[in-house]
């Protein structure tokens, strides 16, 4: 059963009021995830023991960078900065209670 009241979103533009907000504050936190998951592969490349290891990292940081560019895109088409929310994401290793030096 379909909710009549609910709005039809298909442009930016057409996102507004609560709705807008928490598109924003949902893609704003999968940004920081992306982005926080692509930081932690790159480091892992450089102490992952083989070769093979060191690749799929690469890969795994590579796919969230893309991840990453996506959500950039969509939060720019809704008038967003999306460098600034980066700027203002926690450390990758503080954002996943992650020792990264060990």
């Amino acid at each position: 059963m379909s909710n009549t009241n609910a709005p039809t979103v298909y442009t930016a533009a057409d996102a507004t009021g609560d709705y807008r907000d928490m598109l924003l504050r949902l893609m704003t936190r999968q940004l920081y995830a992306e982005t926080a998951t692509a930081e932690v592969f790159g480091r892992s490349i450089g102490v992952a023991p083989t070769w093979r290891e060191k690749h799929l990292a690469a890969e795994f940081a590579l796919e969230e960078a893309q991840h990453s560019q996506i959500l950039c895109n969509l939060l720019t088409d809704l008038g967003e900065d999306p460098e600034n929310l980066i700027a203002n994401r926690p450390p990758a290793a503080s954002f996943w209670s992650v020792d990264l030096d060990n």
